[in-house]
């Protein structure tokens, strides 16, 4: 998978800061304009961009991660197969892309979250890691 298909990207103005989504926008155009007048690529093509991760992992319980579009999705997905209650929905966190888990039970390689998104995601939840054996 082309690690750019799991990031929106956003054009940010050059005067006011709005961030604009220019995920499915041409990178061809050239003095656009926010809404404060300012640009957001100036005519020489000029632009702060600012890419931020479509698909998380969320870290469900102290075993599983789930990777999915939101925390609510990953909820509905996981509830499949485990119970959650309250306090297990107030204690999800996304983990970090940089984050490494072991890559195969022999615990002789790692993969990082992003590297298992890139890999795995085929546009439905699933679970990311589960580190009980």
């Amino acid at each position: 998978m082309d690690k750019f298909l799991n990031m929106k990207t956003f054009d940010i103005c050059w005067n006011c800061g709005k961030e604009h989504d220019s995920t499915n926008q041409s990178p061809f155009e050239y003095g656009v304009k926010c809404e404060c007048g300012g640009y957001v690529v100036s005519p020489s093509g000029k632009v702060q961009i600012k890419t931020v991760p479509i698909v998380h992992v969320y870290q469900m319980n102290e075993y599983d991660a789930v990777a999915a579009e939101s925390v609510e999705q990953a909820i509905e997905y996981y509830s499949q197969f485990e119970p959650l209650d309250e306090e297990d929905i107030e204690n999800i966190e996304v983990v970090p892309m940089d984050y490494q888990v072991w890559d195969d039970e022999e615990r002789t390689k790692k993969i990082s979250i992003r590297e298992i998104i890139e890999n795995e995601w085929k546009g439905e939840p699933f679970i990311a890691f589960s580190t009980e054996y």
